[in-house]
This record gives structure tokens, sequence and C-alpha cells, in this order.
């Protein structure tokens, strides 16, 4: 079989493999989403299917061609890991009787049901999500050229936002207008953008993929329309009114910026001066422009409860009690091993949703903290092992700076903001449950892992 081939039967492999996993580790659903459907035999079946055929083909190529050389240890831990969610979910009581005490002192209380169908559906999705893991920490960066990898992922996620943002601006036309005329009232946020995506926090970030995409872009060939593609991007996020991610992508697009002005100070100082300068003088003159039509038409207390409220509840509040409630989901089962993977995420739903006084705010299957949700998906266990990898790959980065230091510092860039949004959001990177933060793990993890094989050779 000719090299050439032989990539692009990976590339195939690959995608069928990530896109299946993907879809069914997060539940059946293309993007990570806050609802619940009707789980269907077939779907599970056939994606259970497509994914044991996969994996063996790509794993059966590469080491009859000596491409792939397994990681035994990482091997291991995925195993243990599967064997401690398989009897979670395994031995779990077939109907449960769950009370807990409201946000107002009163008793709340829910049933939930699990039968065979969903006991099986659970452990696929378990064992989608850890080959995931495996394909991204392990398969991905052996098989196929690193560099080349995250290029054609990031052409993928470009063309497919554009996709997105296209179809937002047919079907939320309304919503981009309604954003501004309702800045300054609380209801706002009722009118953010979400183009298909079933909410709008999903969105924010597949667009964040984008700006991420621009910036790994730029690294290979410095052309000036990758940063221009990334200034229309936030410009839409913007839309999506995510405040978290508004935020971090701001600090990570600058940051970016005055990183690429550091290393090139000497060679382009005067343009790299007036570009830095453009960007934030604009930006400290939006904001300050929008701060003094606020004061002069005394509106500034409202815009200030427009962001920090949604339905008339303090996101943040609202934060701690996802919190307190995910933390009484992962005590329904145990510390270790979790409350079952994806199991948590459905009975964290009732937990929040049968308490009338949060039910409107918190109607959500996620923990809204990356390390929660790995706490409630497998445990201590895997919140360990999720923190073990993740410290392996910040060393390997360090380790390779002076290889290639631009796409050290880009990987290791991506990674921190990764393991920072996770404090507030449930996005995980390392052994990530949905498509999103699986792209971003792969934008991230793969050239860390592929320049460290190539250092080694």
């Amino acid at each position: 079989m000719k090299e050439k081939t032989l990539t692009i039967i990976n590339y195939i492999l690959i995608a069928i493999l990530f896109v299946v996993s993907s879809y069914l580790a997060s539940g059946l659903f293309i993007f990570d989403a806050d609802h619940e459907q009707d789980i269907k035999l077939w779907a599970v079946i056939v994606s259970l299917s497509l994914i044991a055929i996969s994996l063996s083909l790509l794993l059966i190529i590469n080491i009859k061609k000596k491409k792939y050389k397994p990681n035994y240890i990482l091997l291991g831990v995925l195993g243990v890991l599967f064997i401690a969610g398989l009897f979670t979910l395994m031995f779990i009581k077939d109907r449960g009787i769950y009370q807990y005490p409201g946000a107002d002192g009163a008793l709340c209380e829910f049933e939930y049901h699990i039968t065979p169908l969903l006991r099986f559906t659970y452990i696929s999705e378990l064992l989608a999500y850890l080959i995931l893991g495996l394909l991204i920490l392990d398969i991905i960066y052996q098989v196929v050229d690193g560099k080349q990898c995250i290029k054609i992922a990031s052409y993928l996620v470009l063309t497919i936002i554009v996709v997105l943002m296209v179809i937002s601006y047919f079907k939320d036309a309304n919503k981009y207008v309604e954003v501004v005329k309702h800045l300054t009232r609380g209801e706002f946020y009722e009118n953010a953008v979400a183009s298909v995506v079933e909410s709008k926090n999903n969105y924010a970030y597949i667009l964040t993929l984008g700006i991420f995409a621009c910036i790994i872009l730029h690294y290979f060939d410095k052309k000036w329309y990758w940063l221009a593609g990334l200034g229309f991007i936030y410009l839409n996020m913007v839309f999506t009114l995510c405040k978290w991610l508004l935020f971090l992508d701001a600090i990570a697009v600058l940051g970016y910026l005055l990183y690429r002005f550091m290393v090139t100070r000497k060679e382009n100082k005067k343009r790299n001066i007036i570009a830095l300068c453009a960007i934030a003088g604009t930006m400290i003159v939006g904001i300050a422009t929008l701060f003094i039509i606020l004061a002069v038409n005394d509106k500034l207390a409202n815009i200030a409860d427009a962001i920090t409220k949604q339905n008339g509840v303090d996101t943040l509040d609202a934060r701690f009690w996802i919190w307190r409630r995910a933390i009484l989901a992962i005590e329904n089962g145990n510390w270790f091993t979790g409350a079952g993977f994806n199991l948590f995420g459905q009975l964290l739903f009732r937990y929040n949703t049968y308490d009338v006084i949060t039910q409107f705010a918190n109607n959500t299957r996620s923990a809204h903290n990356g390390y929660l949700q790995y706490i409630g998906d497998g445990g201590i266990l895997l919140l360990l092992a999720a923190l073990v990898i993740a410290a392996m790959l910040v060393l390997l980065s360090v380790k390779n700076m002076q290889k290639d230091r631009d796409l050290m510092v880009i990987s290791l860039g991506i990674l921190v903001f990764s393991l920072i949004y996770m404090i507030i959001e449930s996005g995980t990177i390392i052994l990530p449950r949905s498509m999103e933060n699986a792209t971003l793990a792969i934008l991230a993890i793969t050239p860390i892992l592929a320049l460290n094989k190539e250092k080694a050779n």
C-alpha cells in the first residue's frame, strides 16, 4: 500500500471514529446538549458497530505497517476507568427515589428508573468516551502527520463555522437586532444567537474553536486574513452573549498578538506596535463609549443587571446551585467512581428541575465545572487520570519548546485556556465528552504529542 493511499485511509477512519465516538459519548448528540431525548437501540448498535469496525481497521493497518505502537500504560489506565465505570453502571439500583433540600429549604423529591436499555446505553457511551480519549491521546499523532492533521482540522472547523454563521443570519436574523435593542434590559439573554445548536453556550464554544483555528493557521503562514477572520468570528460570538468565553477569548487573542509582537519585535517593530495599538485602542474606545452612553442615560445599573442576571437569577448564584446539586448527584453514587457516566447528567438534570425555585435557571445536565463533571461521570479516579495526563502534556510542551517554540506556545495556550475554562463550564478537554471539546483537544494535544514523537525519533 502506497504511503499516500495509507494516509487517505487513515484520515477517513479517524474521521469516522472521531465523529461516531463523539456522537455516542455525548449521549447521541452531535454537539453536547442540555436536553434529553428518547434512546433508540438501533442508533446505539449502529454507533458501536461503526466504532468497532473503524478502530479495528485503523489499528490493524497501522500496526502491520509499523506506524502505530500502542501505549500500554494509557491502555491500562483507560481499562481501569472502564471497569470502574462498568461496575458503577451495572450495580446501580433499577429504581431510586431521591430526596434533597430545595433552595428555599423545602423537601424536593424525584424518582428515576434505570431500564436495561438505559443501562446498556450508558455503558456503550462510556466505552465510546474512552475510545475517543485513546484516539486523541495515542492514535492520531502516530498514524498521521501531526502538523498536517491540525491544519486539516482547522480548515474543517472554519468551514463548518462559516456554514453555521450563515444559517444563523437567516434563522436568527431578528435576534441580532433584538440583542442590541435590549442591551440595557435584563431579558436580552432571551435573544442570544445559537444557530442550529441547542445551547448558545455550545455555539459560543464552537466559535471559540474558530478563533483558535485562525490562530493556528496564522502560525503556519502569518497571513493577515487569518487575524481578520479571527476578529469576525469574535464579533459573531458577541451575539451569543456567553460572557465567560467573551472574556477568556479576548484574553487569548490579545495574548497571542502580544506573543507575536514579542517574538518579532526586532524585525517588524513598527508594524507590530501599530497593530497592537490599533486593536487595544479600538477595544478601549469601544468599551469607554458604551459606558459613557449608558452613564448619560442613567442605565449603568441596568447593564450590570443584564450582564449578571438571567431570568431574574444571578448567574453566579445559579452556578453555586448547580455545583451543590452536582455534589448531591455524586454522593448518590460515590466519590471514587462517580454517579455513572452520563447517568450523572440525567440525575443532575432532575436535581435541578425538581426544585421549583431553581428549575428555570438550572435546567441543565452539565455540572458547569469540568472538574466536577469528571468526578460525577467517573469519580476521583477519572479526575486523577485527567489531571495526570494534563500535567504530562504541560511538561512535554515545555520540554519541546526549543523544537518548535511557536507551535508549543499555541498548543500550551489552548490547553491552559481550556483548563481555566473548566472552572466555570463543563468543557472538558482531557478525555473530552463532546465533539467541540474533542476538536479543541486535537488542536491542543496532537501537536504536543506529535512533536515529542518526532524529537524521540
